[in-house]
């Protein structure tokens, strides 16, 4: 599998844990059409798949712990 297979393997599963629309998540980094953009045949930079896969594992962290937080709430 290429590496811009498995972003956009990584991608797809962050948005769908997330219900995170593509743009959304695009924004969030800088450019809407980011998703999009991989899933034809353009690039990106080292620097920006890096970018991303930060934004994924710091994105999921606050995610689950938000969770965890209302969860605490509720008991």
């Amino acid at each position: 599998m290429s590496t811009r297979a498995e972003l956009l393997k990584e991608i797809k599963a962050y948005l769908d844990t997330t219900n995170t629309s593509e743009a959304a998540f695009g924004h969030a980094l800088g450019n809407s059409r980011l998703v999009k953009k991989l899933r034809g045949s353009g690039t990106i930079s080292i620097e920006t798949s890096d970018r991303i896969r930060h934004y994924i594992r710091t994105g999921e962290a606050k995610k689950k712990r938000r969770h965890l937080a209302r969860v605490a709430i509720l008991v």
